[in-house]
């Protein structure tokens, strides 16, 4: 068999497996979305961990601050108490004002960081009860995608077994052309040659409408066993033995 005939069998398999393949590629891709929401939620739990560790830490550095300062006041209270001069009593209660100023800061940033370490756990609350729904939703897009590879089961394999082996015999260069485009044209490699006027030698490419030059129908005709695209879309062109056979005639 020529090329063509190899190219085209081999594109026909491919397109079944494709065909085949839609609701499983389509639970597959939800499955992807469903798992890096997953992580994604997983990784804002990992944050949130650190944030309340490291925001714990400085409120208690903070209320032990805020706790020596005020041993630092009491003493200061007492030897106020105990002074025996006003030029001392006063130098102690500057000190003990300055301290008062400190500890009264360092009360208000400690409730500061009380509050957002409150707000932090009901964030990390929150956030364990989306990571539990989620899994459940991951759960569920598994479930799908183990339903769709049972409901395909051997026939993909089948189908999938077969155009490998067609693919065999098509030259590895061909096979590479042909992998580009798959992936560029999303599965649609092969066209055909439609004939819009027989006498006027005017034919078309049938997957991009565009006209095809009398050397690409040559080409076809005479070498099928080369690879020949069309110069419009890149298609691998083939051409079937019934307008085959009556061009050869014609000549």
């Amino acid at each position: 068999m020529s090329l063509q005939i190899n190219v085209l069998a081999y594109f026909q398999l491919d397109q079944e497996q494709r065909a085949l393949r839609v609701g499983l590629d389509a639970a597959e891709r939800r499955q992807a979305a469903t798992l890096k929401k997953a992580a994604q939620i997983k990784q804002e739990q990992h944050e949130l961990a650190a944030l309340l560790m490291t925001t714990k830490a400085k409120e208690r550095n903070v209320e032990v601050s805020a706790d020596a300062l005020a041993v630092k006041i009491n003493d200061l209270r007492e030897k106020m108490n105990n002074t025996k001069t006003n030029k001392e009593y006063q130098g102690l209660l500057v000190d003990t004002g300055t301290l008062q100023k400190q500890k009264e800061a360092a009360d208000e940033e400690g409730l500061a960081l009380l509050a957002k370490v409150e707000e932090i756990e009901a964030k990390i609350t929150e956030t364990a009860t989306r990571a539990a729904e989620q899994a459940k939703i991951v759960e569920m897009a598994q479930k799908e995608v183990l339903a769709a590879r049972a409901e395909l089961g051997d026939r993909l394999e089948q189908t999938l077994s077969k155009r490998d082996l067609a693919g065999k015999i098509i030259p590895a260069k061909v096979m590479e052309v042909y992998n580009k485009l798959a992936e560029r044209l999303d599965g649609e490699v092969v066209a055909g040659v439609d004939v819009q006027n027989a006498k006027r030698h005017e034919y078309t490419c049938d997957g991009c409408s565009i006209s095809l030059p009398r050397q690409t129908i040559n080409a076809l005709l005479n070498q099928p066993d080369a690879p020949t695209v069309c110069v419009s879309c890149g298609r691998l062109l083939v051409m079937s033995q019934g307008l085959r056979e009556g061009l050869l005639e014609g000549k």
